[in-house]
């Protein structure tokens, strides 16, 4: 057999394991940034018809499950920030234009997981170590951005995961990051 398109050169070549090979050079770190690209990219694309569509998740339309997302990586990238969570309401995200909401929340999540993945980071109800608050925060974006794409009709609803890598990094998380 082959050695698979995603191996790295370096591994045991033929018939490699991809996910511990690619997993070589993925962190949740890079995982998360490749999740927040992909859901941005989702949202970008929902038309203005489609904000009150159904989603796969059953209890929120579109605009519901963007704002959600949205909150999820705001507040968790406070929480890695070491910032406590605003009392009161949660805003909606979505009152303004959301693919730009969503890339600020990101962009300074992202700044703020890297100081984070050593230490306990303090999500209000729950504490957890940094390594596997990314991991939910990376889980939920992931998967909310494919709720998003099916709901929209960018990708058809039963069809397969666009994003192999990704995918295959998710699958495992970085385990060994959490020893």
């Amino acid at each position: 057999m082959a050695a698979l398109p995603w191996c790295d050169p370096t591994c045991a070549g033929a018939g490699c394991d991809p996910v511990v090979c690619r997993g070589t050079s993925l962190t949740n770190a890079s995982l998360f940034e490749r999740a927040t690209t992909g859901f941005g990219r989702h949202v970008h694309a929902v038309r203005a018809g489609q904000w009150h569509d159904p989603t796969p998740c059953a209890e929120w339309d579109v605009r519901q499950l963007v704002n959600h997302t949205i909150g999820a990586v705001f507040f968790m990238g406070m929480a890695a920030a070491g910032q406590p969570a605003p009392q009161g309401e949660s805003p909606d995200f979505t009152a303004g234009p959301s693919a730009v909401t969503f890339r600020q929340a990101a962009d300074a999540a992202l700044e703020a997981w890297p100081a984070a993945m050593d230490k306990n980071v303090n999500l209000g109800d729950a504490e957890m170590p940094g390594r596997v608050a990314i991991g939910v925060n990376l889980l939920d974006t992931l998967t909310h951005g494919w709720d998003i794409a099916i709901a929209t009709g960018e990708i058809p609803e039963g069809a397969g995961f666009k994003d192999l890598d990704l995918l295959l990094g998710v699958r495992q998380l970085r385990l060994t990051e959490l020893e």
